[in-house]
């Protein structure tokens, strides 16, 4: 996988959306992200983003995270499942930890 690398697998079933994230989510990456994402989440009820293959996420990709939540408009309504230690210090040190659920 390259340094730029980010693939994202969606797999939508009614109100619940689960997508894979894998590779690095930053600047570079971003837009992949939420071009695949944003679309579905406008109608979502529930968010699940699987993490486990996520190698590095920056200020970018939090940022994207919190657009996706704000984008479905109900609290709790965005999971990340199975974040590495690295993202969920990321998550604590921004405060976002109580906003995107783990």
């Amino acid at each position: 996988m390259s340094t730029s690398s980010l693939h994202v697998v969606v797999h939508s079933r009614g109100s619940v959306v689960r997508a894979r994230v894998a590779g690095k989510l930053d600047a570079a990456t971003v837009r992949v992200f939420l071009d695949a994402i944003e679309p579905l989440a406008e109608g979502a009820r529930q968010v699940v983003l699987d993490c486990e293959a996520l190698e590095f996420c920056d200020s970018t990709g939090l940022r994207s995270f919190v657009v996706v939540r704000n984008r479905i408009g109900v609290p709790g309504a965005l999971t990340l499942d199975r974040p590495s230690d690295e993202l969920r210090r990321l998550l604590e040190i921004t405060g976002l930890t109580g906003f995107l659920d783990e």
